[in-house]
């Protein structure tokens, strides 16, 4: 799975997820060679025509949380009373290293949309199909991300964010996997706030 970069406005195709692209799972260093883009940046100018406002908001908060800026996506997520705006706050709180108050926050968010396709896409990722057959990525990949695709019929955050504390210290072989579904976990949220904000509908 992947944002297909094509359906999005040209002022910010570059600024989504290139190939390669590390997204840490702590609170890494800023991308400061974008942040006056990033600061001249209106909700119109993501989402053209929004439907949604909010929504085009969220997608604001994203996009600052992608490139490191995680006090800028707070100032945005904490002031949408969605629970959308409470799954960006639980990302930036599980990437400042704040544990408990990701998992709050994941509780405001709540059994959100965007669990289904992201359950999915990591599925895609490690797993060859729905019985479980091995490839070479799930030879490779750790058994607590397997237990985590494998044993839940939904996504958990919350396990997830426990994952992503493993990996922060000390576990250094769930690094990559966590990585991985990191990022999907980013595209897939940014995706559902894209289309949210321009066709409407999303339930608070």
């Amino acid at each position: 799975m992947g944002t297909a970069v094509d359906r999005y406005p040209s002022t910010i195709r570059d600024l989504l997820p290139t190939p390669g692209v590390i997204m840490p799972l702590d609170a890494g260093a800023a991308n400061e060679s974008v942040r006056g883009r990033l600061a001249k940046l209106k909700p119109a100018d993501v989402v053209p025509g929004a439907v949604d406002a909010e929504m085009a908001e969220a997608c604001l908060a994203g996009l600052w949380l992608l490139h490191g800026f995680l006090d800028e996506s707070h100032r945005i997520s904490q002031d949408l009373h969605t629970t959308t705006g409470s799954y960006w706050h639980a990302i930036m709180h599980r990437r400042e290293g704040d544990y408990d108050n990701s998992k709050y926050w994941f509780r405001q968010a709540g059994a959100h949309p965007a669990f289904v396709p992201l359950r999915q896409a990591a599925r895609n990722e490690y797993l060859r199909d729905s019985n479980g057959r091995s490839d070479t990525t799930r030879a490779f990949a750790p058994l607590d991300i397997l237990t985590l695709l494998d044993g839940e019929r939904a996504w958990n955050p919350y396990a997830f964010v426990d994952l992503c504390k493993a990996a922060c210290h000390g576990r250094g072989d769930l690094d990559k996997s966590c990585r991985t579904i990191q990022l999907l976990e980013w595209r897939t949220l940014f995706d559902y706030c894209f289309d949210t904000a321009s066709r409407g509908a999303e339930k608070s």
